[in-house]
């Protein structure tokens, strides 16, 4: 809006605008749910070649606790990041409806997958997979 980016709840309305990736994080663990999908779906595959990547706002949003609904393709890439896990892919208003009040009715959801996921992507263990990777060409 006006150039500036606002974080919204369905619920209480606007709760925050961010100009810095402080702030963006701030509205991310404000946030009880959040979307997530992969930039080549829905008609995005024209732009990304067919690409279909897992991006780093996945892992910012479970670091965030957030709870997640998506809509990604299966692909080797989603399987590697385990999205199906934390992530429900939707393809319908009634599985949507499904997983957002289950989460809405869910009042102390536990995040320990969330936590697991996240502990194989440090930078260090993917430095660790890279030089595996490597050693094994």
């Amino acid at each position: 809006m006006n150039g500036e980016f606002y974080y919204e709840s369905n619920k209480n309305g606007i709760i925050g605008k961010f100009q810095s990736r402080e702030k963006y994080l701030e509205l991310l663990r404000a946030s009880r749910i959040s979307f997530y999908s992969t930039p080549g779906i829905d008609g995005g595959e024209v732009r990304t070649g067919g690409f279909n990547p897992v991006t780093p706002r996945y892992l910012e949003l479970l670091s965030a606790q957030c709870r997640l609904i998506g809509k990604y393709p299966d692909n080797e890439e989603t399987e590697f990041y385990e999205l199906k896990k934390v992530c429900p892919s939707v393809g319908s208003y009634e599985e949507f409806e499904q997983v957002m009040l289950r989460y809405l009715n869910d009042d102390k959801p536990s995040f320990d997958t969330h936590r697991a996921i996240l502990d194989k992507h440090y930078t260090s263990c993917r430095a660790t997979l890279l030089k595996e990777i490597l050693a094994r060409n």
